[in-house]
This record gives structure tokens, C-alpha cells and sequence, in this order.
């Protein structure tokens, strides 16, 4: 089911390869209260993949993190704009580790820790979109990440953020 409207959601966005949806949800991760993957598909891979993947984040720390603090509340649909959270790498640091690093660092408030958490893609990776989705007892569901190695794939979103906001 889930791996269907992934694959809906990349043919409705007209979205190519190299996008890689994840989900994470509430885990114990060295003593403290994180989100880890639970499920992790590629577009265009076989249904089915079981997430092997170790990265976590802590409560606003990440794009998921952050996510997850201001999570949407499903009941409020036209709250869900405001929700979703978007990052983007810019290419030329992609091959540098240190600068990377430093960059994860001041835009999407990682520490070291969890930056070493995250796999080799993340040298692939210009453009992040998150959102964090409250369950029915008022706390985290679940947070849904999609990434891609296209410069600016959610530039769409962000002109919906834009708009409303009043800023188009």
C-alpha cells in the first residue's frame, strides 16, 4: 500500500528517478526520544524494500526532526502547506564532506552525530521535502521524507508556501 502511492505521488508530481521517499517513526535511539526509518523506497524500485537505513533524527534537528516538531495536525487540511518543510544542498559542496558538514550544520541544525548517521547519499541529495503528521492521540504518526538528486524538485511547494503566505 505504501509503496503504491509513493509511486502515485511520483506520477501525480511528474517526479523522475532519483527520488527516494522514507519513513520514520518514534524510537529510542541512544537513551533519547528520535525517529528512525521504518520504510525507505526508491521511485521505480520493486515494492517491498525493508529500511536497513541508519540515520535517525532528534526532535528539531534535521529536516525531518524539524518536521516532526511542527507536525500537521490531518484534521486541518489547509494547515498542510504550512507544514511541509523543504531544503535544498547546493551542488558544489556535495563532494566535500567537511563543507557539507558545516552546512548541515547552520541550515538544517544537525549535529555531528546524527550527520554521521546519514548514509553515502547524502552526496547525491539537492532537494529534501518533510512532513511530520500527528496521529489520533495528539502525538507524532509518523514523518514522511522524500529526496532527490534534482536541483530544485520542490520548487512547486514552495511557491504554494509562498503563495499562502500572502508572498505572490
Amino acid at each position: 500500500i505504501l509503496h503504491s502511492l509513493l509511486e502515485f505521488l511520483g506520477k501525480f508530481f511528474k517526479w523522475k528517478g532519483g527520488f527516494r521517499f522514507t519513513i520514520f517513526t518514534l524510537s529510542q535511539v541512544n537513551g533519547g526520544q528520535s525517529i528512525k526509518c521504518v520504510y525507505r523506497t526508491s521511485f521505480g524500485s520493486p515494492a517491498g524494500i525493508p529500511c536497513g537505513h541508519k540515520a535517525y533524527f532528534s526532535k528539531g534537528k534535521g529536516l525531518p526532526g524539524i518536521a516532526w516538531g511542527d507536525a500537521w495536525d490531518k484534521e486541518n487540511l489547509e494547515d498542510l502547506i504550512d507544514r511541509i518543510k523543504l531544503g535544498k544542498v547546493p551542488e558544489k559542496i556535495l563532494s566535500d564532506n567537511i563543507e557539507l558538514r558545516e552546512y548541515y550544520k547552520k541550515t538544517f541544525n544537525i549535529d555531528d552525530e546524527i550527520f554521521d548517521s546519514l548514509g553515502d547519499d547524502k552526496n547525491q541529495i539537492k532537494s529534501y521535502l518533510s512532513v511530520g503528521v500527528v496521529g489520533q492521540r495528539n502525538e507524532l504518526s509518523y514523518v514522511l521524507s522524500i529526496d532527490s538528486t534534482e536541483v530544485g524538485a520542490f520548487d512547486d511547494f514552495q511557491t504554494l508556501k509562498d503563495i499562502n503566505q500572502g508572498n505572490l
